[in-house]
């Protein structure tokens, strides 16, 4: 009896036949990590390591939680296969969303491909690069080597092969200026 009870009491001892019970961690979860870094240069990668864009801002605001990064001051390349320069856009406040290969320029933009030889400038340019597209909207004016262009929206592949102008102003263009032929349509 006397093995029994000393038993008994080596296990009330060491805690056999006892719950354990796990502390929580008395600190709060992390707050996600806030970045703001300036005047700094950034390539940001698709998810298979491919760049898409060059950013060169004044300042440049990431979170850990959300997907996008806010830029002010931007100067911004948009890369095509190959990391060759396919865009190049100037903008006061760009937002670039890496998850969803898009950017959103804004507060006057100006937009330029050496590839096709066109320039612009417009209020807002959104480059979607799943869809191959650029649009531009608000005051779009801007030239290419077969002449100048002004109107309300442009819509574009990356390429600039194909540009398609509207809005509800209409659209002036001035096809061939050296000989001085002008068109307007819608």
């Amino acid at each position: 009896m006397a093995a029994v009870a000393a038993l008994v009491l080596a296990c009330a001892a060491a805690g056999c036949g006892t719950k354990t019970v796990l502390k929580k961690d008395p600190r709060p979860p992390r707050p996600p990590v806030d970045i703001v870094v300036k005047n700094s240069e950034t390539v940001q990668e698709d998810t298979a390591g491919k760049p898409m864009w060059r950013i060169s801002a004044r300042e440049i605001r990431a979170s850990e939680a959300a997907t996008t990064l806010q830029v002010k001051g931007a100067s911004v390349v948009v890369l095509g296969p190959g990391g060759q320069d396919r865009m190049r856009l100037v903008c006061p406040n760009l937002v670039a969303n890496g998850a969803a290969k898009r950017l959103e320029a804004s507060g006057g933009v100006s937009a330029s491909s050496a590839e096709n030889g066109i320039s612009f400038k417009a209020e807002r340019i959104e480059v979607d690069l799943p869809a191959n597209r650029v649009t531009a909207s608000g005051g779009v004016e801007g030239s290419n080597p077969q002449g100048r262009f002004q109107a309300g929206t442009l819509e574009s592949d990356l390429k600039f092969e194909v540009v398609r102008l509207g809005g509800a102003g209409g659209v002036r263009a001035t096809i061939n200026p050296a000989a001085g032929s002008q068109g307007k349509g819608r």
